[in-house]
């Protein structure tokens, strides 16, 4: 099994992914920003861990779970489905991070 960090990074790589996709093949109405603010809470997410240089699962679990907790605030019009898929994916790694017994 990959390392907390890995298997962190490789969440958000895949959430960015997802919120990418579905922008990159919507029409976007004007002004309409939750596909650019999904991926600015994914960039923000990765720059935390990134800056506190956080490889303990006690360090990552409440960065992710914040980003989840802020992806359910944009869970509405044509962003909604790539940010559930982002949100399922961080939400797995929560779960992996716990899973992983490194908190007992």
């Amino acid at each position: 099994m990959a390392n907390s960090l890995e298997s962190t990074q490789q969440a958000l790589t895949l959430a960015r992914r997802a919120i990418e996709s579905a922008r990159d093949a919507a029409a976007i109405p004007k002004a309409y920003l939750n596909f650019d603010v999904a991926l600015a809470i994914v960039d923000g997410c990765r720059s935390a861990i990134d800056m506190a240089d956080a490889r303990d699962p006690k360090t990552l679990i409440p960065k992710l779970e914040a980003a989840s907790t802020s992806f359910a605030l944009l869970e509405a019009g044509i962003a909604e489905p790539s940010v559930k898929a982002a949100r399922a994916h961080v939400d797995r790694a929560v779960i992996a991070l716990r899973a992983s017994g490194a908190l007992e």
